[in-house]
């Protein structure tokens, strides 16, 4: 029996409010039903494969962020790595079409990383390649951490991870000594909500900074390497 799109909907909003992340059967159950659904859905804010990616990026599906709407988040992701970690070497992961770095400009690093699982969404960067800023295609759950940075960057790219929380700590393994981590989530989006509850019960932010339009808003974090050494 093909349930109606109203109560997938509904066991979805459910499962980010009260199951997800817990353990236990029920979450596991239900967990696995809404990723099911969620495969099949053409949402913004699932777990998708690169040739998807690919098709959304050529169909235009993503132009919308390159809008204003987009400006202020990103303004502040800019202004918090200035203030806490300025010139210095940064990790963007799913950097899309390069907007955050575009934002940041060419005198806000030393060095500039970004990796993105989507080869279309990269087509056109390479014209902003130089001696410090580089952009690859590469799964950003299994890219290797062979360096370190000052600064790791997720803007609006976490609940595209199946496991985000886990992505999260295993990037922190390479943050310089002062390094930071600053993440960006969509609020009207339940898994983003979801994660973002995840992250503050497992990680200690260093600040948390509310960004709001008519319509949404967008929570900017911050953790540190220092922090998660004594928390």
């Amino acid at each position: 029996m093909k349930i109606p799109e109203e109560i997938r909907s509904l066991i979805r909003r459910v499962y980010y409010r009260y199951l997800y992340g817990t353990e236990s059967l029920l979450a596991d159950v239900v967990g696995r039903f809404v990723q099911k659904t969620e495969a099949l859905s053409d949402s913004y804010d699932v777990p998708i494969y690169s040739s998807l990616w690919d098709r959304k990026y050529a169909a235009g599906r993503w132009d919308f962020l390159r809008g204003i709407r987009e400006v202020p988040h990103l303004s502040v992701i800019v202004g918090l790595n200035q203030r806490l970690a300025p010139h210095g070497s940064i990790l963007d992961v799913g950097c899309g079409e390069g907007m955050l770095q575009e934002q940041m400009g060419r005198n806000g690093y030393s060095k500039y990383l970004g990796i993105d699982t989507s080869a279309t969404a990269l087509e056109a960067l390479s014209i902003r390649c130089d001696e410090r800023t580089k952009f690859i295609v590469h799964d950003a759950e299994t890219f290797p951490l062979e360096e370190q940075y000052d600064t790791i960057v997720f803007c609006e790219s976490l609940y595209y991870f199946t496991q985000p929380i886990e992505t999260l700590q295993r990037y922190a393994k390479a943050l310089s000594f002062n390094g930071v981590i600053i993440f960006s989530l969509y609020q009207s989006s339940p898994r983003a909500r979801a994660i973002l509850r995840c992250i503050k019960q497992t990680l200690p932010l260093v600040m948390e900074v509310r960004v709001s339009d008519a319509t949404t808003s967008w929570v900017v974090g911050v953790f540190s390497r220092q922090g998660l050494a004594t928390a």
